[in-house]
Parts: structure tokens; sequence; C-alpha cells
């Protein structure tokens, strides 16, 4: 049987940890008030994790057949079966792509986009009360400090694997890139 119980540490316990250890903590507290209760709205729309994903990364714009798969990383054939149930069930809009006639291009339909808003927010939501323990100044701090790590993990994917099918974080791979290339010009 699973050992359910749930470790406590007084504030001087937490602060003698190393970063690899607050990190750990921050994942499971992230995990039980973010991750799972999004996951648990997943469910209840009988959603596989494949389709969520799939919606996910529609919310952040069009993708072709491919580039779900790849994002994915499933075959096509499996990626769109996946994709064939989201169009069925009204989630996903499947159209022709003006730029190749042969692909078909996925967007979210009104019902995905109300169901990933509705993810996001209950995700958001439980955040927002994890950070509300927090001054404003340290929310501030918090903001300024996740804004950084984003912006620099984000472009420093771009660079490391080029043009992505799947969008990272709050914005696409190459926007990031962009937005680093445009600071290097101006700090120049």
């Amino acid at each position: 049987m699973r050992d359910t119980t749930v470790e406590r540490a007084t504030p001087v316990e937490i602060s003698d940890e190393s970063l690899g250890e607050i990190l750990i903590r921050w994942n499971r507290m992230f995990w039980w008030s973010g991750v799972r209760p999004m996951l648990q709205r997943m469910v209840a729309a009988d959603l596989t994790l494949a389709e969520s994903i799939v919606l996910r990364s529609l919310g952040r714009g069009p993708l072709t057949v491919a580039q779900a798969a790849a994002c994915l990383m499933l075959s096509h054939s499996a990626a769109s079966r996946a994709v064939d149930r989201l169009v069925r069930d009204g989630f996903v809009a499947r159209e022709e792509n003006p730029e190749d006639r042969r692909q078909k291009l996925l967007t979210l339909a009104p019902r995905g986009v109300e169901l990933v808003g509705e993810m996001e927010g209950i995700a958001v939501g439980r955040l927002e009360q994890m950070i509300g323990v927090l001054s404003n100044e340290e929310r501030g701090q918090f903001h300024t400090l996740l804004s950084q790590i984003l912006l620099r993990h984000t472009a420093q994917l771009a660079e490391n694997s080029g043009n992505l099918p799947c969008q990272v974080g709050p914005f696409a791979l190459e926007d990031a890139a962009a937005d680093r290339d445009d600071e290097l010009i101006t700090k120049r």
C-alpha cells in the first residue's frame, strides 16, 4: 500500500534545503495544486492525454497533423486518430491548409477554445492561490524571476532546437528567438 502521508517541514528546514530539494517540493505542490485539477477536468471531458496535449498546443496556434504528431512524439497515424476524435467531438476544426492544399490545418473550434480556457484557468487559479501567501513585493520579485526564466529558457530551446512544431510556454519558440534577436540588436 502506498504511503499517502504529506511530508511537512518547518520553514527553517526548508530554508536549509538545497535548491534541488526545494524544486522537488515546488514540483509536488505545483502538481497537486495546479496540474492535477486540470487533468481531472480533462478526464471529465473524456479526453486522453494525447488529445489534451493537442488541444493545448492548438491553443497557441494552428498545426498540421504532422506537427501535432511531432508534439505528441507519436506516429502520424496515431496522432491522426486523436485528431479525428477531437474533430468528431467538436473540439477541433480541420480545414485545408491555404499554403499546401495537400495538408489539413487544425485549429480550435469554439468548444475547444472554451475547454482549453477552462483547463488553463483551473491551473492558473490554483497557482495564484499558491503564490497568494506572498507579499506584494515578493509577488513582484516572483513575477520578475519567473518572466526571466521563461524568456531565457524559451530562447535557449529555440536556439538549441531550431523551429519546433510544438509551442512552448506563453509564446511560440520562433517568437522568443525573434525577441532575443531584437534584444541583441538593441543592445549593440
